[in-house]
């Protein structure tokens, strides 16, 4: 296999990684007596400002509010950047608590 598919099978392996550990996330989440409802995303996304791979775990929870856990992963050219955030809404849909954003930047795999 050359370097290229090699670096594509690499990608494609995390992007199976993380996609199973929303899945589990949601699975952990479900056992809960605390939530109503789970809904999970993932998503590759084509914008005008570039692919970006979207992710996200919400949960509904008895009491009304509501959290979501959420990942979004672009390439800048030079970098991988990746955004995550954790956001708790109350009923009326109001951030309740500021979100957690951190941006890391990655080498690409061919460094």
């Amino acid at each position: 296999m050359d370097s290229a598919s090699m670096e594509a099978v690499r990608m494609l392996q995390a992007l199976a990684r993380c996609s199973a550990l929303f899945t589990d996330l949601c699975q952990t989440l479900r056992g809960s007596p605390y939530v109503a409802a789970v809904v999970r995303g993932f998503d590759c996304r084509d914008y005008q400002s570039g692919i970006t791979i979207e992710a996200y775990a919400d949960a509904e929870l008895t009491s009304g509010q509501s959290i979501c856990w959420w990942l979004e992963v672009t390439w800048n050219e030079q970098h991988w950047v990746i955004h995550t955030s954790v956001l708790v809404n109350d009923e009326q849909a109001r951030d309740l608590t500021k979100s957690l954003l951190i941006a890391v930047l990655l080498p690409s795999m061919s460094s």
